[in-house]
């Protein structure tokens, strides 16, 4: 009965020691296989940061230096298209476009404005089109600003609460930073503003504030749409128009229900031959 019991407990110690040492290497190989090189963090109720699980773990890491574009500083936004990636490089003011090997092809830091070589200043949202249009919330000199491919300036955006048509549903000590920036398919501009809690600023194709339940309600003699698929909050700002002729590449597009005339197509074509050919008709 002694010597049962003692191969019994001998039994016993041989597989607590064997489950000790799994239970002992099988996190230390957990653990190093999720290694980070950053914290992860959140918010409390009074915003202060508070640690957090990692909610992603990294599959690469790449410097700007590995990338040949030079140390990045402040890296605050990134947008990745089929063959290249652009990075925001906000302290650099500067935007980084890399290949799909994270290689470097160009920096864009500054553009030409008219007369003078205009730049970025704290720039914290991008955003780029598919056919290459690059927006930037150029958060710091209170705008945005739109780039076609080859960096040739397309159009400036400034705060809405400078026209008197608007002034009244902001702030009198409001400062326009624009943080971040969407683009849709249509060419809607959507940008989220720094101290500004209402909502998200909406802008038509042209760079003008949205119309609509959210702001004024207007009765032209003749009204012209743009990229603008027609959507409630839109028409219900502009349907005491006399005329209205609507351009849009959806012929589905509930703007066609409101139009006196509709052209279906791409604005972006269509829009310039018909200044063309307007400014033709003046000069016969």
């Amino acid at each position: 009965e002694f010597r049962l019991d003692y191969q019994r407990e001998a039994y016993i110690t041989l597989l607590i020691t064997l489950l000790f040492i799994m239970v002992c290497s099988v996190p230390v190989l957990a653990v190093e296989s999720l290694v980070t090189h950053y914290e992860s963090y959140t918010y409390d109720f009074w915003g202060a940061p508070v640690p957090a699980p990692h909610a992603y773990l990294p599959s690469l890491m790449v410097t700007g230096v590995q990338m040949g574009t030079g140390v990045l500083a402040n890296p605050q936004d990134i947008v990745v298209l089929e063959n290249s990636t652009y990075i925001l490089d906000t302290s650099n003011n500067r935007i980084v476009e890399v290949d799909e090997n994270w290689q470097f092809i160009r920096s864009i830091s500054e553009f030409q404005n008219g007369d003078i070589v205009d730049k970025f200043n704290e720039p914290q949202g991008l955003f780029v089109t598919e056919d290459g249009w690059i927006y930037v919330a150029d958060t710091a000199n209170e705008r945005v600003v739109v780039l076609d491919q080859d960096v040739n300036l397309i159009d400036i955006i400034l705060s809405p609460h400078e026209d008197a048509n608007y002034s009244y549903m902001f702030e009198d000590r409001f400062v326009f930073r624009p943080r971040k920036i969407g683009v849709d398919r249509v060419g809607r501009v959507y940008i989220i503003a720094q101290d500004l809690y209402d909502g998200i600023m909406v802008m038509d194709i042209d760079g003008s504030f949205q119309i609509g339940q959210s702001g004024k309600t207007v009765a032209p003699k003749l009204f012209i749409t743009c990229g603008v698929s027609g959507a409630v909050q839109f028409t219900v700002g502009m349907e005491k128009s006399k005329v209205v002729v609507a351009i849009d590449k959806n012929p589905s597009a509930p703007i066609f229900n409101f139009a006196t005339y509709g052209i279906v197509g791409d604005v972006r074509e269509i829009v310039p031959a018909l200044l063309q050919e307007i400014a033709t008709s003046k000069n016969e």
